[in-house]
């Protein structure tokens, strides 16, 4: 996705664009150097910045749709909070819609809904103004994911199909907050969306690195390989052509991957005598790195893995012993799958629900991956 910022103040590029000819020959260059999307915005959303009218919004980007919707061939996403600014760019040629506030306004569900295209959901903490002045997360991928999973149902409940998730990296973030993001990115995955992140030339580089705003290009292509290793399927940035060709690396590395996830087993787990002797519920969640290329060729169940003889394979690990520790319980199962199915890699993640210290954190659990 090619940033194609139509605004005076935008905090990398503001001004460059506010031309309609330059920026339609920026989205062509853009296009030309390998973007799928062009994301047009009329409004900044850098920290501390004031929103703008509607009026001024729509003369930004209108323009600029009409002339890119004929001249390239490539989808347009409107980058908007304003449900209005959204309705007439999405009847003059955009086809995706980029909310930055998460579908918080019931009228942009409505437009959103009404027009039935791809909707962006991202997380931001505040608004834009302010969203940098001390944010505080309890845990800030679980404290997302909660977030995502309330918008998601508001937006299916409302007819809404094609969602896609936006962590909002630098929105209402901390430096240790958007590295936690990134660690811990394949976590949405349960949200069965797929995941945009946009880190490009963000203030959390220049953090990393000490460099301005001019001179984050290797950061963000470092940025944006991270990104697509552990799970994103989109990447928004400015430097269109130097992230492409890392992406096509990154791809070329990145694994098919089959998601089996929320498997709950019984059994005897725990150090303490009540816990070995009453059987206890855990929660199985996998990711395997698989081969799928000559299932999707074949469409057939014996070029692949079959889920449920992965499932029946843990009932019966599980169940064939008692167990002192949750490790021990990741590390047996990762070692039956590896050594019974064609898998190059898994992660496997084993949770408690039951666990005493259950009442003061939100869950505990083991992950490991191998090999």
């Amino acid at each position: 996705m090619g940033v194609l910022n139509v605004t005076p103040d935008s905090f990398s590029d503001g001004g460059k664009f506010i031309d309609l000819d330059t920026a339609v020959l920026h989205a062509k260059r853009m296009v030309a150097e390998g973007a799928d999307i062009i994301d047009i915005g009329g409004e900044s959303s850098r920290p501390g910045s004031d929103p703008v009218s509607l009026e001024d919004e729509l003369a930004r980007v209108v323009p600029v749709i009409e002339r890119l919707s004929r001249e390239i061939a490539v989808p347009l996403s409107i980058d908007t909070t304003k449900p209005e600014v959204a309705r007439v760019c999405l009847q003059t040629g955009a086809s995706i819609l980029n909310d930055i506030n998460g579908l918080r306004d019931p009228d942009m569900i409505q437009v959103a809904a009404q027009a039935g295209v791809p909707v962006i959901i991202m997380h931001m903490q505040g608004k834009p103004k302010t969203m940098q002045e001390n944010p505080v997360y309890t845990d800030v991928v679980t404290d997302i994911n909660n977030f995502f999973v309330d918008r998601i149902a508001a937006a299916h409940a409302a007819g809404i199909q094609e969602i896609i998730i936006d962590p909002g990296i630098g929105f209402g973030k901390t430096l240790d907050h958007n590295l936690e993001i990134f660690r811990r990115l394949r976590e949405f995955s349960s949200l069965a969306c797929p995941i945009l992140m946009g880190p490009s030339r963000k203030s959390f580089i220049g953090k990393i690195t000490g460099l301005d705003v001019a001179d984050r290009l290797e950061g963000t292509i470092a940025a944006v390989t991270i990104s697509i290793l552990n799970g994103a399927s989109i990447v928004r940035v400015h430097d269109v052509k130097e992230c492409k060709r890392a992406a096509m690396i990154a791809d070329a590395v990145v694994m098919d991957s089959i998601i089996l996830n929320g498997m709950h087993v019984q059994c005897h787990l725990g150090i303490t005598e009540e816990e070995r002797v009453q059987a206890q519920e855990v929660i199985v969640d996998l990711r395997l790195s698989v081969d799928m290329g000559r299932a999707r060729e074949v469409d057939h169940i014996d070029h692949t893995v079959n889920y449920s003889t992965v499932h029946q394979s843990i009932l019966k690990l599980l169940g064939s012993r008692s167990w002192n520790l949750l490790e021990t319980v990741a590390e047996a199962v990762a070692d039956t799958l590896l050594q019974t199915f064609p898998i190059q890699q898994l992660t496997v993640r084993v949770q408690k629900p039951s666990a005493l210290i259950q009442k003061h954190v939100d869950w505990v659990g083991v992950e490991i991956t191998r090999p």
